[in-house]
């Protein structure tokens, strides 16, 4: 934008070689932890604390592994076992419950006990954890049933660590550890585990056990119970998180005392869960895999709100990202509109916020950038790592601004677009100096030589932009999926100034987005693949792999309609389409590796992001395949929950999609797809400002023949929906409407391409 553009590139020198290889070494990484799997995890969160634990519950004291009990990024409880007369248990089955409790079924091998023998499973063992933000506490419930004819001893044992890890010590990203612990005390019943941070905070993790709780010859805590016959009894202890500047913290036994009963705890747990079930909409259907993979993405989206500073957010992912992410947490909330619109209020407040208003070299900071991720651990907030917070993404400030535009015209109101303007301004004004520093009128991120590659989009692995040739692209790299973010940001940004009374900044950005495209299908294109480049690299050079970024640049809307053909039969053909879903990098690409982050893996966000894109443009059929696999993909996981990435083999060659072992489970975006891709399918196309619901060629999918969408909300309307399958087509009828609103329902529902 030549009327906002300053001089100069805002690339700042310098400062300082060992925290520079410092940022180097975290941003160059192949892998977003090098801790072992945690594919059969099951995982619990409320609010800010949350819980992995092993398919029996515990937690190992053995290897590198992400296991553990966690608090704003500080793993407090690294080993956790439970013996019974010397033995550990074996585990029969678990399940999750709510998102912030887990329950394991448990039973005994043979033991050895003071009144003889105790045959083996015959005592059934029920291990409940209840986490509880509000406390910031998890109340763990051991309940045993004796099955046998003999009265049991038993001699219940319960070992723990706490070594305080930050989570990128855990990720094997940055092996300092600059704090102290302390030795563990006891406190009569209560087990205090203390540490003093190197960023001047206080942590510590307190158990309060029964008081016939005894200390074992290794530090451990023991408990003794007699059974009879058929008789059962049950133990109940507390772990508390606890957080606070030096010196400024609360007792620990004060708070322990103050904690709830379990049954006040689950009470206050579902209160809250249905109070935020009742705001957002919900969907009944006949399709019973559909229901449940969306009942269980709606579930996961709700354990993984967390808040900061009053405002509430999508946390991109467990164990890993359990923070605010500017793409993840941004991308998650476009995804959601149609279910809770309000859910994108915290997410942009916030982000505006925290955006940069000064040029910082460590954390890439720069004015009107939005923030990459924000860490509330020791190592960042020692400043010995750049997230408090890091600002080093390349496409986050143009999906704030899609938000923006997107919840405007959910919500019919330009308020909170103008509560925001100034934050507008300099996300605009971002985008044309530092975002286009090289002014060659594309977005793109430079770096420094490193010797190895830096990247700052989503594909955001040190080796994920190859080229055709194997190499890696060289510094500035513009990617092909970011130019359609700046392409539909500065379109709708144009429409909110022009209702805002604005039309000459209105007319500017719209020039300016014509002439990004224009560019853009002309500079992009590769004629001897007939495909877009994944990206623009060094001096104008093309990354010319086929890669799934295009289909991304469709839903930007960039693309020329003469190119969108050719670009749909890229995407949905085998070496791309593993009848799953899109892979990231085409298989015939020197550097494909289905097994890998970035290069040949399934994402699921990034599919529905693509069928969206084929959607508008008529691709109907391609869009609805893209669903299907994902859905199928769904069904093949535990309690049908898309996980962060999936590899990239193919349907035909694996009848089950092949797990990617340290993939996020629940993550935020990987929750929203199923969700997105029904309103994307269903056609639901929003116009708050005129009270309008726009219903352009309603699907529904292969065995599905009737859906209702309840408590839909535009502006300050609601209705409720139903779609039902009537031939080839797919009638709707509003069967409630409360408030100002019209229904224009448009086109066919046979999934039949509509232009092209």
């Amino acid at each position: 934008m030549g009327k906002r553009r300053q001089s100069g590139t805002g690339i700042p020198s310098g400062n300082g070689k060992s925290r520079y290889d410092i940022k180097v070494k975290l941003l160059t990484r192949k892998n977003p932890s090098a801790a072992s799997g945690i594919i059969d995890a099951p995982v619990i969160k409320d609010g800010d604390i949350f819980l992995v634990t092993k398919p029996d519950g515990l937690i190992p004291f053995e290897g590198n592994h992400g296991f553990g009990l966690y608090h704003h990024d500080c793993r407090y409880l690294s080993g956790y076992r439970i013996e019974v007369n010397g033995a550990s248990l074996e585990a029969l089955s678990s399940t999750t419950q709510d998102g912030y409790q887990s329950v394991f079924q448990l039973t005994n091998p043979s033991l050895r006990g003071k009144a003889g023998s105790i045959h083996e499973h015959s005592l059934g063992v029920r291990l409940t954890h209840l986490l509880s933000h509000r406390e910031s506490s998890m109340r763990d419930i051991l309940e045993i049933r004796n099955f046998g004819p003999e009265p049991v001893a038993l001699d219940i044992r319960i070992f723990l660590r706490a070594q305080f890890e930050d989570v990128f010590n855990i990720r094997g990203l940055d092996a300092r550890r600059p704090g102290r612990s302390g030795r563990p005390l006891w406190s009569g019943p209560m087990r205090n585990f203390p540490y003093q941070g190197s960023d001047g905070w206080e942590r510590m993790l307190s158990v309060r056990f029964p008081d016939s709780v005894r200390k074992g010859k290794d530090g451990e805590a023991r408990l003794a119970l007699e059974i009879l016959p058929e008789g059962s009894e049950r133990l109940e202890w507390v772990f508390l998180v606890h957080e606070s500047e030096r010196g400024s913290g609360p007792d620990s036994r004060e708070r322990a005392d103050a904690i709830p009963s379990a049954e006040k705890t689950r009470r206050i747990q579902t209160e809250e869960r249905e109070r935020h079930t009742s705001r957002g909409a919900e969907i009944a259907c006949d399709h019973e895999s559909l229901a449940a993979a969306v009942g269980q993405a709606l579930k996961d989206l709700r354990s993984l709100q967390s808040e900061y500073q009053g405002q509430k957010f999508f946390a991109a992912g467990i164990p890993w990202f359990v923070t605010l992410f500017g793409r993840d947490s941004l991308t998650a909330c476009l995804q959601t509109l149609a279910f809770d619109p309000d859910a994108s209020l915290g997410t942009l407040r916030m982000l505006a916020r925290m955006q940069g208003v000064k040029v910082d070299e460590w954390t890439d900071e720069q004015p009107g950038r939005i923030l990459h991720e924000f860490r509330r651990g020791e190592l960042a907030r020692a400043g010995l790592i750049p997230y408090s917070p890091f600002y080093g993404t390349v496409d986050a400030t143009a999906l704030f601004l899609i938000l923006l535009v997107e919840y405007s015209y959910w919500s019919g109101s330009l308020d909170l677009f103008r509560e925001l303007r100034s934050a507008v301004d300099m996300a605009l004004h971002w985008m044309d100096r530092y975002g286009d520093a090289n002014e060659d009128g594309y977005l793109e991120y430079p770096y420094p030589p490193v010797g190895s590659q830096i990247n700052l989009g989503w594909k955001d692995a040190g080796d994920s932009i190859p080229t055709g040739n194997g190499t890696l692209a060289k510094s500035p790299i513009s990617l092909v999926e970011v130019q359609g973010y700046a392409y539909r940001a500065r379109l709708g940004i144009a429409d909110l100034l022009r209702r805002n009374g604005e039309q000459d900044l209105a007319d500017e950005l719209e020039a300016e987005a014509s002439g990004l495209r224009e560019r853009f299908n002309r500079d992009f294109w590769m004629d001897g693949k007939g495909f877009f480049a994944l990206a623009l690299h060094g001096t104008g050079g093309q990354a010319d792999v086929v890669s799934s970024n295009p289909g991304q640049a469709l839903w930007g809307g960039i693309i020329d309609r003469s190119k969108a053909r050719a670009v749909r039969d890229k995407l949905m053909h085998p070496d791309l389409f593993t009848g799953w879903g899109i892979r990231t990098l085409a298989s015939s690409e020197k550097r494909y590796n289905p097994l890998s982050y970035h290069l040949g893996s399934v994402w699921p966000h990034d599919n529905a992001l693509i069928a969206a894109g084929l959607r508008d443009y008529g691709f109907d059929r391609d869009a609805m395949r893209l669903f299907e696999g994902l859905l199928a993909a769904a069904d093949q996981f535990p309690e049908r929950r898309l996980p962060e990435l999936f590899c990239g083999f193919s349907r035909e060659a694996f009848p089950q999609p092949v797990r990617y072992p340290i993939a996020c489970h629940p993550q935020a975006w990987a929750a929203g797809s199923i969700p997105y891709l029904l309103s994307t399918l269903l056609g639901l196309r929003p116009d708050g400002f005129a009270r309008r619901l726009h219903i352009v060629g309603p699907m529904l999918p292969p065995g599905c023949d009737w859906l209702e969408w309840k408590r839909l909300r535009i502006g300050d309307a609601r209705t409720d929906l139903r779609f039902e399958r009537d031939g080839d087509d797919v009638r709707v009828k509003a069967l409630r409407i409360e408030g100002k609103l019209d229904l224009a329902v448009a086109g066919n529902g046979g999934g039949r391409e509509r232009t092209g």
